[in-house]
């Protein structure tokens, strides 16, 4: 019975896996044909086309500079989606536990947001100086809104009955935030999650590309700008495109399967 239930889902999780590439596909055809487009119309050293771009990223993307230089950016964004994970649930246990904060947080988060991550960076360039504390605390700042904002949102929407059920039969505070407030806003904040990596991503190599970081993709990029090298910063933006795709296949969709489990039975 065991081996036929799991050949009856192989083809389930084959279908699937088809229907999440055919629309990466297309949005990269896309994509591509309108670069190409654009590349017939412009000047070959303002825009190369797709083929001279993409013939040269193997070999770019082979030397040991590169790599340094992506580990640094990456290592930038783990540390920092890390950070705002841990400040959200922390949100999260105070709000689920104490009912008064939640109007606080939700108002604070609220405020901070309407100003732009990145225009923190100066006053912390400031305060810390020149290195990756400064661009960890930006990128922090931009995943940590959607997680925020989607997890206390989820507290609001919990059934009272649940709570209710959960008192009835002597759960205590904590045992309540534990059992019921988690659990019923996670989803919500893998939601989070998934917006605040974007934010953090985009964040990143723009508050890279403002510092002038040495290392870093969004360095890397803006230095092949000033040097008018449009090839190198193709294919800085097309390593970023495909970074996304293969972090949101590896990390993102495993860990929401993971955690959510019961969803996907």
């Amino acid at each position: 019975m065991q081996s036929a239930s799991s050949a009856s889902s192989a083809p389930k999780r084959t279908g699937h896996a088809t229907m999440r590439i055919w629309p990466y596909v297309l949005a990269v055809g896309t994509l591509l044909s309108l670069w190409q487009l654009a590349a017939w119309s412009l000047p070959a050293f303002l825009l190369p086309d797709p083929a001279r771009v993409l013939s040269q990223m193997p070999e770019a993307i082979s030397e040991g500079a590169f790599w340094n230089t992506l580990f640094t950016s990456l290592g930038r964004l783990f540390t920092a989606l890390a950070s705002a994970a841990a400040l959200a649930v922390g949100m999260l246990f105070l709000g689920a536990a104490f009912p008064a904060l939640r109007g606080y947080f939700r108002a604070l988060m609220a405020l901070l947001q309407s100003v732009p991550p990145i225009a923190w960076f100066p006053l912390l360039l400031l305060w810390f100086g020149f290195g990756a504390l400064p661009i960890v605390i930006v990128v922090t700042l931009a995943a940590l809104f959607p997680l925020a904002i989607a997890g206390l949102n989820a507290l609001e929407q919990i059934e009272p009955r649940w709570l209710d059920l959960a008192r009835v039969l002597g759960a205590g505070r904590w045992q309540v935030v534990r059992r019921v407030y988690l659990p019923a806003a996670l989803p919500a904040l893998l939601t989070g999650l998934e917006i605040g990596f974007g934010n953090a991503w985009r964040s990143l190599i723009a508050v890279e590309m403002l510092a002038g970081a040495a290392r870093g993709l969004g360095g890397n990029i803006q230095l092949a700008g000033q040097l008018g090298d449009m090839v190198t910063v193709l294919i800085g933006i097309c390593v970023i495109g495909l970074l996304t795709v293969v972090l949101d296949w590896l990390l993102l969709e495993p860990l929401k399967r993971r955690l959510l489990a019961w969803r996907y039975r």
